[in-house]
């Protein structure tokens, strides 16, 4: 029906006039572009003739020299060399020649084949001729003789060869000439046809341009009278749509938004003009690739007529998406909802998909505050229920530890120096001791703790990352370092709050226990939760090995040994280097349950702890293994080339236990992504400098598929000579 009375305003002759001109000079014009072509092909066919014209004069010259040069005894490599390059470039022009010709039409034309025909076949047999003389070797033409200098076999077959082709050179190069000028002749004559064809075409073009401007002029006198009548119902319109908060717009079937839509769709979207553009290419910037797809689904859903459209609208992808817009620092996150119905109108069943989009950053901010809140009390009784069930001396030692470690982290931070190698070393050295104190607190079970940690982690990865750092870039670092000083106090107060309510049932006093001992030998890490055991160290080690092991969901048998004669002044250096390689062993070396049994291993794996005095030697040694799938060199040494650890020449020339090395570098890690236990690249490089500041050493040794050992000596001193750690 709309149709209809808009064809009925509308006189179709004026169209059908217009539309038939440009037709007409639409076809012109191509007939011109044709000629055009035709034109230059013919004119390069007349440039290559000309070229070739002089060549058997040249070709005649240089045979000559030749000629010249065997007679007098000279060397003729030179002449020889110049006829070859001269054939070879003949050769390309006689093709670019027959090509061009080609091109035009012209090949068989009545005058111009037979004359192309006979100078092919003339170059065709100079070319044969002049092939067999590249043959010839320059520098084997001459012998000396008693007599003088004389022809060798070479050099006489040259001679022959040369007066031969001289002779028929002769007879030849006037008749190729001749062909090769009456050529270019008929080729000239074509070219000024050919330009004469396209002299009217662009006569002919130029008038149906004319009468075309004067139809367009004509239509636009036409379409403003009727853009004068709509004037005003479109400002009538924009007046409201400038109003709406809301982004409103229409979709037809096409996908394509309409030309109407409100201004705080602009603003909403951060458009200049999103009128005429597809809303999928709308969508495209604004959500991933899966939610753009349900999008796109779910609008064909609302073209069906039998769906109904309150039904679908709890699976609208589009309610509530996150967008990240770019801002003058940074980026500006806004949270948008977009809503769709079905819009008709008398002349048609359904037309078109009304849109509308808000903005509702405002409330999902305040939905997310209030989540936020219910997580602080959620992790605030998790923590609770954490020092609950933590032993008091580990507690207590591990809050002196956390105090230690983030005021050396401030003073590190604090300390002279803004070159870049000094903020470098800055950043690894905090890191360095936020690791430490993580591995620490996950031992101990305290895992709210070691999320703040790895929340602080995370700013000093980042910074790791930068190039160019300054003293600016580490602000975000000294506020999460305050918030884990908060942290550890809010910590400590409610340690003084339980201990008024909470007996602690101390165990009798032996001369021979102390806090690093235990005479238990094996603990199983994946045994069901068992009664909190006595502060020692096998007890932290193990509550580790279940934490990591759980979270891994690899079963895992602690054997330990030897634990009780670590001496009070390596303690902390000891737990320190256990807590990092139990992690790594779990993390990196041990295989799941299903890997371990296809070949032929145990289904929970193995890690062994032993400390021991050596004999006849000032040290003591520590061990710790693992039956897992041991080092693998190849990913080692292409993770150390991919991060720029050395150079391809270097890794060639680089020993196996040189490159095992490799772990202990600072940011070296294998892991592909980064959680709570791994991926830093820091723990390993922790033990290395824990060891250099006690003189201490480290030997690695592993066999692809069975094992992975790390051996650590440390010197025996006494606790006079060497400072105590707090463990």
């Amino acid at each position: 029906m709309v149709k209809a009375s808009v064809w009925s305003r509308v006189s179709i002759w004026p169209l059908l006039t217009a539309t038939g001109s440009a037709a007409a000079l639409t076809a012109l014009l191509l007939y011109g572009m044709q000629s055009a072509r035709t034109l230059q092909a013919a004119s390069t066919a007349l440039q290559r003739a000309s070229e070739l014209s002089g060549e058997p004069q040249v070709t005649h010259s240089l045979l000559s020299l030749v000629q010249r040069s065997l007679e007098n005894r000279s060397f003729a490599g030179d002449s020889l060399q110049s006829l070859e390059a001269d054939r070879v470039r003949d050769n390309g022009t006689i093709a670019a020649l027959r090509s061009a010709v080609a091109g035009a039409g012209l090949a068989h034309d009545a005058d111009i084949a037979p004359k192309l025909a006979s100078i092919d076949s003339q170059w065709a047999a100079r070319d044969r001729a002049l092939l067999r003389l590249s043959k010839f070797d320059p520098e084997d033409l001459y012998v000396d003789t008693a007599a003088g200098s004389g022809y060798s076999a070479n050099g006489a077959s040259l001679k022959r060869a040369v007066d031969g082709l001289v002779r028929e050179q002769a007879q030849s190069t006037r008749q190729l000439t001749a062909d090769l000028t009456g050529l270019s002749t008929l080729l000239r004559l074509s070219v000024g046809a050919d330009g004469e064809q396209l002299r009217k075409n662009l006569i002919g073009g130029t008038g149906l341009a004319a009468v075309l401007l004067g139809l367009m002029l004509y239509f636009a006198w036409s379409a403003r009278r009727g853009a004068l009548r709509a004037l005003q119902a479109e400002q009538q319109i924009a007046n409201i749509l400038g109003t709406v908060r809301e982004g409103l717009f229409l979709v037809d079937r096409n996908g394509r938004i309409g030309g109407t839509h409100s201004d705080s769709l602009k603003t909403l979207l951060r458009l200049q003009a999103p009128a005429g553009g597809s809303l999928e290419d709308l969508l495209r910037p604004l959500v991933d690739a899966k939610t753009l797809h349900a999008a796109t689904k779910y609008l064909g859903l609302l073209w069906m007529d039998k769906v109904h459209e309150d039904l679908i609208e709890s699976v609208n992808p589009l309610s509530q998406i996150e967008v990240a817009f770019a801002a003058a620092r940074g980026r500006e996150i806004r949270y948008l909802s977009f809503s769709f119905r079905r819009a008709r109108d008398p002349g048609a069943s359904q037309a078109f998909i009304f849109g509308a989009v808000a903005d509702v950053t405002d409330r999902v901010l305040l939905q997310r505050e209030i989540a936020h809140v219910k997580a602080d009390s959620d992790a605030q009784a998790a923590a609770l229920l954490e020092l609950l069930k933590a032993d008091p001396q580990q507690l207590d030692g591990f809050l002196e530890s956390a105090d230690i470690a983030v005021r050396k982290a401030n003073a590190m931070l604090g300390s002279p120096g803004r070159d870049p190698q000094t903020l470098r070393a800055k950043v690894d050295g905090v890191f360095r001791e936020m690791h430490a104190l993580k591995g620490e607190a996950m031992a101990l079970g305290f895992s709210a703790y070691a999320r703040h940690i790895h929340a602080t982690e995370d700013l000093l990865a980042a910074l790791r990352e930068r190039a160019d750092l300054g003293g600016d870039d580490f602000v975000p670092t000294v506020v999460k370092l305050g918030e884990l000083m908060d942290y550890r106090a809010q910590m400590s107060e409610l340690r003084n709050r339980i201990s008024q309510f909470q007996c602690v049932a101390k165990p009798v006093a032996d001369p021979n226990y102390d806090d690093f001992g235990a005479n238990t030998d094996v603990i199983l890490a994946d045994s069901e939760a068992q009664p909190r055991l006595p502060a020692t160290l096998p007890n932290l080690l193990n509550s580790l090995a279940e934490t990591v092991a759980a979270d891994y969901r690899r079963p895992v048998r602690l054997v330990t040994s030897g634990l009780e004669a670590v001496p009070a002044v390596h303690a902390a250096r000891v737990r320190d280097v256990c807590v990092q390689m139990i992690r790594n062993a779990i993390v990196h070396g041990v295989e799941e349950s299903a890997e371990r049994l296809q070949v032929g291993k145990p289904a929970t794996a193995t890690i062994s702890v032993s400390f021991a005095a050596e004999e006849g030697a000032e040290q003591y040694v520590l061990r710790v293994e693992d039956d897992g799938r041991g080092l693998n060199y190849e990913e080692i040494l292409d993770r150390a080339l991919r991060l720029g650890l050395m150079s391809p020449d270097q890794a060639v020339a680089m020993k196996p236990e040189a490159v095992f090395k490799l772990i202990l570098e600072p940011g070296f890690t294998t892991a592909e992504t980064v959680t709570v236990h791994a991926g830093r690249g820091v723990g390993l490089n922790v033990v290395s400098d824990s060891l250099r500041e006690c003189d201490g050493r480290l030997a690695i040794a592993t066999k692809p598929g069975s094992y992975t050992r790390f051996v650590v000596r440390l010197p025996k001193v006494s606790a006079r000579g060497q400072r105590s750690s707090v463990a």
